[in-house]
């Protein structure tokens, strides 16, 4: 059995770094970022020490394992996080006709149908949830009457909080415009899922742009576009919890987030297909 040594963790740690790993069902294969492997290490820190010996900081140590001292962490990745700029995203809405099959034109399924997808890049961008928690959407979960244009009422997978983002109105007019395809009477996005049909999809309409990123990009353009408009409103639609005594106790940051919400100047290619689903409609803005 080998020891747990310091050497031994800075290699694992090495190894983390150096591994690209694979997410879900998916083909493309990523490499973990620092502050990723510095969470993985912080957990295992918190296993090993129970096992070195007792002393003033860990009176319940077992001495399974020989004291040492824990790499400290790494420095965080100063790249720029990507975004999407307001002509990538409506270049991206506008060839969202490509997640069909072209081998199968013909062939029904949610994962192929444009709007579908028009509208998941909206909510995404609007309201700024993981991809994951917004594929899993319930119609139970939109708030119609909250607010100005409604809300998302939702437990964010990842973290166990309670979020309510509120929704704009070009988010709002592509959620009544996919509730009235009647695709699913329980999820938004029925088939959207981690596996091969949706990685696909997703890659035909990013291939069309000639933008490919992953679809989490969105999150991270609606942190950096709504911060633009209010320092921290980004982190709270992500449900990042500010610091601080003044930010846990004395704030309310609501009435900023909605009037944030409301100045988000959606790209162009997202205005237009809002006042086209409303044209179809016969509501005017």
């Amino acid at each position: 059995m080998q020891d747990i040594t310091k050497k031994l963790v800075r290699d694992f740690r090495k190894k983390l770094l150096a591994t690209p790993y694979r997410r879900g069902k998916g083909r493309a294969k990523r490499q973990r970022q620092p502050s990723t492997v510095n969470k993985t290490m912080r957990h295992l820190a918190a296993a090993i020490s129970p096992l070195w010996p007792p002393d003033r900081h860990n009176s319940g140590g077992k001495g399974f394992v020989r004291l040492f001292e824990f790499p400290t962490a790494l420095p965080p990745d100063k790249r720029l996080v990507f975004t999407f700029d307001r002509k990538a995203m409506s270049t991206l809405y506008e060839t969202a006709d490509h997640c069909r099959l072209v081998s199968q034109p013909h062939r029904r399924s949610p994962l192929y149908e444009p709007l579908v997808w028009r509208t998941a890049m909206a909510l995404a961008l609007n309201t700024g949830l993981r991809t994951w928690d917004l594929f899993a959407l319930k119609w139970e979960d939109v708030r119609w009457d909250d607010f100005r244009h409604g809300s998302i009422f939702y437990c964010a997978r990842k973290t166990g909080k309670d979020q309510r983002p509120p929704l704009n109105r070009v988010a709002r007019v592509h959620l009544d415009a996919l509730r009235a395809m009647n695709l699913d009477a329980e999820r938004v996005f029925p088939k959207f899922g981690k596996n091969k049909s949706f990685y696909a999809a997703w890659r035909r309409i990013c291939n069309a742009a000639g933008v490919y990123k992953p679809f989490e990009q969105f999150r991270k353009t609606c942190s950096t576009m709504h911060n633009d408009i209010t320092r921290g409103v980004g982190a709270w639609l992500c449900g990042h919890s500010a610091r601080g005594v003044n930010a846990q106790h004395y704030d309310n940051p609501s009435q900023r987030v909605r009037n944030a919400v409301y100045a988000l100047k959606n790209p162009a290619a997202f205005r237009r297909g809002a006042k086209a689903l409303l044209e179809m409609t016969g509501e005017t803005e």
